[in-house]
Formats: C-alpha cells, structure tokens, sequence
C-alpha cells in the first residue's frame, strides 16, 4: 500500500474516532448521508467530515453484481439526502465505520432485507445488539414498518 493512500486510510480512523471515541458501547454519529457507493455502504457528512459506513448485520450485492444497481437503489432510496444516525461499534479492516442506520424510526439496513435489497448476514451478525440479530434474522413476529 502506497504511503499517501495509508496516510488518507489513517485520517480517516483518526476522524472517526475524535468525532466519536471508541467504547465497549455502540456510539452515534449524526450526519447527513451525501453519498451511496452500493447497498450496504454509504458516505454522511458529519460536521465537516466524510465518515464511511458500512451497515452492520447485512450483505448486498455489489455494484457489478446482478440487482446490485436495485440494491443501491434501495438504499439511496432509504438514505441519500437524509439525515441519519449512525449507531456503530467499530471500524472494519476497509476503514468504513460499521453501524446500524436510521432515518428517523426506519431502520435502513432492516429496510433493505425487507425489499429483497441484501440479505442478513451470519458472518456479520455478531456486529449487531442481539435484538437487531434477531428481527433481521425473521425471529420476532414484530416487524420494521
């Protein structure tokens, strides 16, 4: 890896982590959703920074993959332009803050696996609270509206 990109990859863990330090409890980011690279990552905006954010407990196809462009879809849809919170734990091994996403009351990763967007991910679900796993794995007759 070149040393600008691990100096970029750097500020952005640095960026991350002042705007909201790291605790064993999931912290939340507030901002405006400025960009949706496909169906389970997105850019907000918070305060001047650009944080990126994968949303936790979910898989979706890729841009290049077949429905990746309808997943995207869904998720810019759900997000883009919206001010969102952001209730994250931690940051995966691409930099990108791992949390889950909510445009006010909707759950936009639950929103997502709802559609047939993504699917919900056993490799992922322990980066969820259990009662997330649980409602995005179809356990609790309560569903997200």
């Amino acid at each position: 890896m070149g040393g600008c990109r691990k100096t970029v990859l750097a500020a952005v863990v640095v960026a991350t982590a002042a705007i909201a330090p790291a605790r064993a409890a999931a912290d939340t980011l507030t901002g405006k959703v400025v960009s949706v690279a496909d169906g389970d990552t997105l850019t907000v905006l918070v305060e001047r920074t650009m944080v990126r954010v994968r949303v936790a407990g979910i898989d979706a196809p890729e841009k290049g993959q077949p429905f990746g462009q309808v997943s995207k879809q869904g998720l810019s849809t759900c997000a883009f332009g919206q001010q969102v919170d952001v209730e994250w734990h931690k940051v995966d091994r691409y930099s990108r803050t791992v949390g889950k996403v909510m445009v006010g009351a909707i759950d936009c990763g639950l929103r997502q696996i709802e559609q047939g967007l993504a699917w919900h991910s056993k490799a992922y679900a322990r980066e969820q609270a259990a009662g997330d796993r649980d409602t995005y794995a179809g356990n609790l007759t309560l569903r997200h509206r």
